[in-house]
């Protein structure tokens, strides 16, 4: 039987992995930017024709092709999987510690759901590189930090500030949405 995690909600509403509906991106993207994540979040949409995006896309179809890839487990979908790893493959490793806590909260999703993952990989084709992770203890707390954050952030009715760092933002898909 699954073990019933509860995440703390304010002061006193709890709530446990079942009854929410978050998938790995919305974890990365609140890593990256907060604000990306609340527009994410309204149905906001820029990546579908953002070219960086594109391009990832194309590297995630064409790699690893005798893997299965795009599984589908409750509100998470996990690119591959190798030898009972879960792998997220990603364009570049610029946004490594984004891409990190994404794969880290797929293991913790699914170890919560009953399965027993214990490794994930992210896999960067383009570069070459691969990292393999492992969900620990204090991984789990920050995650559960880090989910009570987005919770709470996805019923704000306006969006966090800018993050302001041009260098990052530029390259973003919502760069325009900000900054136009």
């Amino acid at each position: 039987m699954a073990e019933k995690t509860i995440f703390l909600k304010g002061e006193n509403m709890l709530d446990d992995i079942n009854d929410i509906e978050l998938g790995g991106l919305e974890v990365n993207y609140y890593t990256v930017c907060p604000r990306k994540l609340w527009l994410y979040a309204r149905y906001i949409r820029q990546e579908r024709v953002h070219d960086r995006v594109e391009l990832g896309r194309f590297v995630h179809e064409e790699s690893y092709r005798r893997f299965k890839k795009e599984l589908e487990i409750g509100s998470v979908k996990i690119d591959l999987l190798e030898d009972g790893a879960v792998c997220e493959v990603k364009l570049s490793s610029k946004m490594e510690e984004a891409h990190l806590w994404q794969l880290y909260y797929y293991l913790y999703y699914l170890k919560r759901k009953g399965f027993s993952a214990v490794k994930g990989i992210l896999l960067f084709p383009k570069e070459k590189k691969r990292k393999e992770v492992v969900l620990t203890a204090e991984v789990e707390k920050k995650l559960s930090q880090i989910i009570a954050e987005i919770i709470q952030l996805k019923k704000e009715m306006f969006p966090p500030e800018k993050i302001r760092k041009l260098s990052f933002c530029k390259k973003c898909a919502y760069f325009e949405f900000c900054y136009a």
